[in-house]
């Protein structure tokens, strides 16, 4: 049996999450995204840009996610429930 190398993907990732018409996601405090595999927390940074009226959700360190490595997206401000406070998946 012959084994077949499996190159991974060159695509360059998602570098941001930009959600338009944001008018009402002003006070974004938090986001994160987690993984489908393990639900492993990724912080994400939230950028509210008011002269675009437009929410960008983008890694802390600005680097690229795999699509693949994302099952869900949170966000929110200080009045909601913070999805993304490790403790919700480990009920």
């Amino acid at each position: 049996m012959q084994e077949i190398a499996v190159e991974e993907s060159k695509a360059p990732g998602i570098s941001e999450i930009v959600i338009t018409n944001a008018e009402n996601l002003s006070n974004t405090t938090y986001a994160c995204a987690t993984s489908p595999k393990d639900l492993k927390l990724t912080t994400l940074t939230p950028v509210y840009d008011s002269a675009k009226k437009t929410l960008t959700l983008m890694t802390a360190d600005k680097s690229p996610m795999s699509p693949a490595s994302v099952k869900d997206i949170h966000f929110g401000s200080v009045s909601d429930v913070n999805l993304c406070g490790g403790q919700f998946y480990k009920l």
